[in-house]
C-alpha cells in the first residue's frame, strides 16, 4: 500500500533569496486578499460566488495587467494554490464547518505552496569546491538553489512542497509518497492513558510518565525567557507606526515561544513512543 510522509527542514537562504521569498509570499497574500474581497462583495450583493476557475482566469488577467503586473514576478503555482485554499475555506465556512476566512496581514502566516513536484528539486549530492562536506540544497522557482539543513534523509517520491516563515526563519515541508507493506493487525492488549496533575500521564499498566528534572528546569528557563522578551516588547510599544526595534523584538518573542513549543513537542513525541515500549507494570522508567 502507499503512504504519505512529511519531512520538515530549515532553510538557509541568502539575503537576496530571503528578499525574494518575502516578495513572493507578499504576492500570495495579495492574491488571497484580493480574491476574498471579491467574494465578500458577491455575498453582499446576493449573487453566486465566483468559482475557483473564474478566480484563476482573473489571476491570469491580473498578472498580465499594468496595475497588478508585479504578481508576474512571483511563481504562479503558489498563487493558484492560494485560490484553491480560499475556495475550500469559503465552502467550509458556508457549510458551518469553520469560521469565515479573514484577510491576511503582512508578516503573519507567510507561506508558499508548490503543488507540482516537478517545480521543486532536492539535491543531496552537491559538494563544495574543495570536495568537503555535503551541502544539501533545494531548488525553488524564481528563487534558485537554497541551502537546507537536513535532519534526516527524505524517502519516497516528492508530491508537493510548502515553504513557511515562522519567527523570522524559513522552513520547507516536503510531502512524499512511498510503498509500504500492509500493516499487521495488532493482537496485543490495549493500554489506557489518564492525564493528571502530579504525573503527566498514568497508563492502565501502572506506568507513570512525567518529564525529567532536566526538562522541567529547561521549560522553566524558557518560560522566564518568554516573560523577559515580552517585557522588553512592551517597553518598545507605541501607538501608530511601529518602530524597527519593535518589529525586531516581536521576532524575539516569537522565537522564545517557538523554543518552548519545540520542547513540549519533543517530550510528547518521546512519551507517545515510550507508551508502546512499556516492558511490564512494575517498571518505573522516566521519559
Amino acid at each position: 500500500m502507499k503512504t504519505m510522509e512529511a519531512f520538515k527542514f530549515r532553510l538557509v537562504p541568502t539575503p537576496e533569496q530571503e528578499a525574494l521569498l518575502k516578495r513572493h509570499a507578499g504576492c500570495v497574500r495579495f492574491v488571497w486578499n484580493k480574491a476574498l474581497d471579491l467574494q465578500e462583495k458577491c455575498l453582499d450583493a446576493g449573487i453566486p460566488l465566483l468559482s475557483c476557475g473564474d478566480l484563476a482566469k482573473l489571476l491570469t488577467l491580473w498578472r498580465a495587467s499594468e496595475e497588478y503586473g508585479f504578481l508576474a514576478n512571483g511563481p504562479s503555482h503558489p498563487q493558484q494554490q492560494t485560490l484553491r485554499n480560499l475556495d475550500r475555506a469559503l465552502w467550509d465556512a458556508l457549510t458551518g464547518k469553520r469560521g469565515f476566512p479573514r484577510f491576511k496581514r503582512k508578516g503573519e502566516g507567510d507561506s508558499l505552496r508548490y503543488p507540482d513536484p516537478l517545480q521543486v528539486k532536492l539535491d543531496l549530492a552537491t559538494r563544495d569546491a574543495e570536495g568537503g562536506n555535503l551541502l544539501p540544497r533545494i531548488f525553488l522557482p524564481k528563487v534558485g538553489w537554497v541551502k537546507v539543513r537536513l535532519s534526516r534523509r527524505p524517502s519516497g517520491d516528492p508530491r508537493n512542497a510548502t515553504v513557511t516563515r515562522k519567527a523570522g526563519r524559513w522552513a520547507v515541508s516536503l510531502q512524499t509518497e512511498r510503498e509500504i507493506q500492509e500493516p499487521e493487525i495488532r493482537t496485543g492488549p490495549e493500554i489506557g492513558i489518564d492525564l493528571g496533575i502530579v504525573s503527566f500521564a498514568t497508563t492502565s499498566e501502572g506506568e507513570r510518565i512525567h518529564p525529567s528534572p532536566e526538562l522541567v528546569m529547561a521549560m522553566r528557563a524558557a518560560e522566564k525567557k518568554i516573560v523577559w522578551e515580552q517585557r522588553k516588547l512592551s517597553r518598545k510599544y507605541r501607538k501608530g507606526p511601529k518602530s524597527r526595534n519593535f518589529r525586531k523584538q516581536k521576532i524575539g518573542v516569537a522565537r522564545a515561544h517557538e523554543r518552548a513549543a519545540n520542547m513540549r513537542l519533543d517530550f510528547l513525541h518521546k512519551a507517545s513512543t515510550a507508551v508502546g515500549e512499556i516492558p511490564k507494570p512494575s517498571s518505573t522508567s522516566r521519559v
